[in-house]
């Protein structure tokens, strides 16, 4: 219940019991089915500083089942990056989003990586 007496809204909740793994490709599609903003995804992965990738998307079945299949194609860069290098990544988009307040929502920078960044 909120402040009002009303019954607050349930927040929506995606669960992935990935028991024998989980394709990334099918993964990202199915949150872009389930209603996330593709272009929004396009600008928060922009603040990883990646560069030279491409993110589209196709329609696809799978097992019988119409899905959403998201194809990201990368740069030919061959850098071999660490779990060190990868946690960079993050607290730089991290401190991008901190600096300008748009971009990730209030929980994800500290959710994304909740056992490789310390606080």
């Amino acid at each position: 219940m909120n402040g009002s007496g009303d019954i607050a809204p349930h927040p929506t909740v995606a669960w992935f019991h990935c028991f024998a793994g989980i394709a990334g490709d099918m993964a990202l599609g199915s949150l872009i089915d389930a209603g996330a903003d593709l272009a929004e995804i396009r600008q928060l992965l922009q603040r990883l500083s990646l560069p030279g990738w491409e993110l589209t998307t196709e329609e696809a079945l799978r097992g019988g089942v119409a899905c959403t299949r998201a194809i990201v194609v990368g740069g030919d860069d061959v850098v071999v990056r660490t779990h060190a290098h990868i946690v960079g990544l993050i607290t730089d988009a991290r401190r991008n989003c901190i600096g300008d307040r748009i971009g990730f929502g209030p929980n994800v920078p500290r959710q994304a990586t909740p056992l490789a960044i310390p606080r």
